[in-house]
């Protein structure tokens, strides 16, 4: 086998390939964690490549594949490689052929790892492969980008919170918008949102987004009003921390549920409590059809999310209460006013009655002016008491 000790990702094909011709094929590099592959192309009969034959790899190659020499050395690519895609004998051809130097980096399904492959020809029809194992690297770009687009939809979902005017507005922006983009970034098929009812066990569901594979499903009564999992929303509303449903789940009762879920092909869950200075709100449950769609940097981001939930839920709420405050004391304003002005008029039968009809006049006109309630509000009370003193 050639020697390749000499071999340098970059060098030129012309220098390598002399090198190669002058070294004994008997001998094989040992120092070196590239893995090399000599390969001579196989036609058929209309001259189009269909496959090739390994004429030589090294120890490299072998603990990168995990397959021995004897195992590959006179056998096919397709036989030693069955799910190999066609893309890397039309590559290997192309090479072998026009003795052109080819860099790819490409996921390899049949070890399920990506690799930096350096292909050039050393004679006719054949070609060398030297595989460097960027898996690794892969990995990290992948996550950087899976962590990226999360970060992106965070924007989006937080963009919906501020915009949504009332509870139910708001439950309903966060499912449907993390369904409609998870499902393409961790596989997420159903988030829904479940509210504690008056502080007791039982929740209720307030929104639920369904991925369209799973829209047939009875979602609601399997995932979410049985009570398993209620048990499971108030252990995580109590303990204020999140529950991770995965292939590593230990916990009985979590298991429970795990197996309950399961039914539906969904593989993973991640649970996260809506709370927010000690107010217990409810839960929010992810549902994914992979195993390991939560891993630590997700629930990071979504944890985050979840406590930016139950903030903009706080608000609402408060915003209602003080909407509803303000209305009473308007009311209570106007009741104030209008025995004022009665007690005025009754003093004098010849203008009873007056000062409502200035108010309705007046209220009339700033209507007719385009004015705001709260405006039009403030000239009707106004009016009602503009003889008094």
């Amino acid at each position: 086998m050639s020697n390749m000790d000499g071999y340098e990702p970059g060098k030129t094909e012309k220098n390598f390939r002399h090198e190669i011709e002058e070294k004994n094929n008997s001998e094989i590099v040992a120092g070196t964690d590239i893995g090399f592959m000599v390969g001579k192309i196989l036609f058929d009969e209309k001259g189009k490549p269909y496959d090739f034959q390994i004429l030589k790899v090294n120890s490299a190659f072998e603990k990168l594949m995990g397959l021995k020499a004897n195992e590959v050395v006179g056998n096919s690519g397709r036989k030693v490689f069955p799910n190999i895609e066609p893309y890397w004998i039309d590559l290997f051809g192309k090479v072998a052929i026009t003795g052109d130097r080819v860099e790819a980096s490409e996921y390899f399904g049949t070890f399920n790892k990506y690799f930096k492959i350096d292909i050039f020809s050393t004679g006719e029809n054949i070609f060398i492969a030297a595989f460097t194992d960027i898996t690794d690297i892969k990995e990290q770009q992948n996550k950087l980008n899976k962590l990226y687009q999360l970060q992106q939809l965070m924007n989006v979902v937080r963009t919906g919170l501020i915009e949504a005017d009332n509870e139910n507005e708001l439950y309903h922006k966060v499912c449907s918008t993390l369904v409609d983009d998870l499902v393409k970034i961790a596989g997420i098929v159903l988030v829904g949102v479940s509210l504690e009812q008056d502080k007791s066990s039982h929740f209720e569901i307030a929104a639920i987004a369904v991925a369209d594979e799973y829209k047939d499903l009875n979602i609601n009564t399997d995932l979410f009003l049985n009570p398993l999992a209620n048990n499971i929303f108030q252990t995580t509303l109590e303990t204020g921390k999140c529950i991770v449903i995965n292939d590593k789940t230990k916990d009985n009762g979590v298991v429970q549920y795990k197996n309950n879920i399961l039914k539906l092909n969904l593989k993973s869950a991640l649970i996260l409590p809506l709370i927010h200075e000690d107010e217990k709100i409810g839960v929010m449950a992810l549902y994914s059809d992979q195993e390991a769609s939560f891993d630590e940097e997700t629930i990071l981001l979504l944890k985050g999310l979840s406590t930016d939930v139950a903030i903009r839920v706080q608000m609402i709420r408060l915003r209602e209460i003080l909407k509803e405050n303000n209305e009473q004391l308007q009311k209570a304003i106007g009741d104030i006013l209008n025995v004022t002005s009665r007690i005025v008029e009754s003093k004098d039968p010849y203008t009873a009655g007056h000062q409502k009809r200035v108010a309705q006049l007046s209220v009339a006109i700033a209507k007719e002016l385009g004015l705001p309630g709260d405006k039009v509000k403030m000239i009707e009370l106004a009016a009602l008491v503009h003889d008094v003193g």
